[in-house]
């Protein structure tokens, strides 16, 4: 038996377990292979309006124009950072934490800071580090969140950018507008429903 009968026969044969295969095969093709694709938009001068097939090839262009920037090396330098942060903090802390919780000997206590962490789970750190910016810039003197003196600290805390805020009529304006949708929207869904509901429940 050749060497290619033999392979369809075992492939044949394990069938079932290559079916279990065949979906993450094709996630893989579709999410991390097929934007490789892609990627030749660093080599052109791309429009959205011409596409890939009509944009002009620009060569090694946009890689001299980033290099020539003197902030280059500072974001290659960000990027490494972050990623080896990530690393560090992403592969051993959630075994010891998995340790952690393991070792909590109240069942309830367990469960309630397992859901705490999960949850954190779907807000990526990209997310979380804007709200915190954001927070800390509506706490701060308005001046000097123009200026650019305001990352990670607060500095001349204040509430005045709340009190610009909610000076805005049309700020509350948008909040009675909302209540009112949401009002007359739960009315006339109510209504639909019940009257829906009598003529089904009836049995002729």
């Amino acid at each position: 038996m050749s060497r290619a009968a033999r392979f369809g026969r075992r492939f044949i044969q394990e069938r079932e377990l290559l079916l279990l295969v065949l979906p993450t095969l094709v996630f893989y093709i579709l999410f991390h292979y097929g934007p490789m694709y892609g990627l030749r938009i660093a080599f052109m001068d791309y429009s959205p309006y011409l596409g890939f097939a009509k944009s002009k090839w620009a060569g090694l262009k946009h890689f001299r124009n980033f290099f020539a920037n003197p902030m280059s090396w500072a974001y290659i330098g960000n990027t490494l950072h972050i990623s080896i942060v990530s690393f560090i903090f992403g592969y051993p802390i959630p075994i010891i934490l998995a340790l952690m919780f393991n070792a909590l000997p109240l069942k309830q206590t367990r469960k309630l800071i397992q859901s705490i962490f999960y949850m954190l789970n779907f807000v990526s750190v990209v997310v979380t580090v804007g709200m915190l910016q954001l927070f800390i810039a509506s706490v701060s003197s308005p001046n000097l969140v123009f200026n650019g003196k305001v990352l990670f600290l607060p500095h001349g805390s204040n509430l005045d950018g709340f009190r610009r805020v909610f000076n805005m009529p049309d700020l509350w304006r948008g909040y009675l507008n909302t209540i009112y949708y949401i009002a007359v929207g739960t009315a006339i869904n109510l209504a639909m429903t019940m009257t829906g509901a009598f003529a089904l429940s009836r049995k002729n």
